[in-house]
């Protein structure tokens, strides 16, 4: 069956992670109407005559079950490599991956020019209502706001911003340039947002995943610079609040629609 382009990707291994990922995969597919493909990675040939039966079985279930269009395919590769070369080349507009391991979704995520969303557990609720992002002096934060809007646009989301507090004035320029660019774009957008700043001396990380769970938020938005010390704090404060992570090679070309 041909792969439907900006189709929302899920990881598929069989498992508790892989089912949750599906439940967080669906709510989003059934608002933008796409397909969603389950692709699961053989590390050889001979495996795929095992397994592709096996996929279409669980894909052709869901989709009677759900109502939505469910594809399936099965390749042939390094798991690490493969789940975001196969999603880029069939132009994907998203990968859905529980996670198993902070490792093995570094390995899997980092450099991937497809959007991530990592999850641990199932959604909370059907819609994203709270979204929490961080933004600091780098000039690469930016890329975020492309899918900050279209997901505020679609989901009616709160927008709550966290930055960092900085006494180094160099950084602060860049900062206050970065702040300039998210009103501007929000606000153009007629988007309602919130602003708030990170105690002075607290770990960056840290402050973004108390924000998280003081508001109770849906998605954390994290740009991959700084996705490999975000997990380790969300490990440590025992966080399952999903993450959507972007490189700065993301464009808007991977959005489910224009906007």
């Amino acid at each position: 069956m041909e792969i439907s382009s900006k189709s929302i990707f899920v990881p598929w291994d069989f498992t508790e992670k892989a089912d949750c990922a599906f439940m967080h995969a669906l709510n989003l597919a059934k608002t933008f109407s796409k397909e969603i493909v389950l692709l699961n990675v053989v590390n050889r040939e001979r495996f795929k005559a095992e397994i592709e039966p096996k996929l279409i079985e669980v894909s052709e279930k869901l989709k009677a079950e759900n109502g939505i269009n469910v594809n399936s395919l099965v390749v042939v590769g390094d798991l690490f490599r493969m789940i975001p070369r196969t999603a880029k080349t069939h132009d994907a507009s998203l990968i859905i991956m529980g996670i198993h391991s902070s490792r093995r979704a570094i390995k899997t995520v980092m450099g991937s020019e497809v959007p991530f969303i990592i999850i641990q557990d199932k959604p909370k609720r059907e819609k994203i209502i709270e979204v929490v992002v961080p933004i600091d002096y780098n000039d690469k934060s930016r890329v975020q706001f492309n899918w900050v809007t279209y997901l505020a646009k679609y989901f009616n989301s709160n927008i709550n911003i966290i930055k960092p507090f900085i006494n180094n004035n160099s950084k602060n320029q860049k900062m206050s340039a970065n702040m300039h660019f998210a009103r501007k774009i929000l606000e153009a957008k007629n988007i309602v947002f919130g602003i708030k700043t990170a105690k002075r001396g607290e770990k960056w990380g840290y402050s973004i995943s108390l924000f998280a769970r003081e508001i109770d938020a849906d998605l954390v938005f994290m740009m991959s610079h700084d996705f490999k010390k975000y997990l380790k704090t969300l490990e440590k404060e025992h966080l399952t609040i999903p993450i959507i992570c972007l490189n700065p090679a993301t464009g808007l070309r991977l959005l489910p629609d224009k906007y």
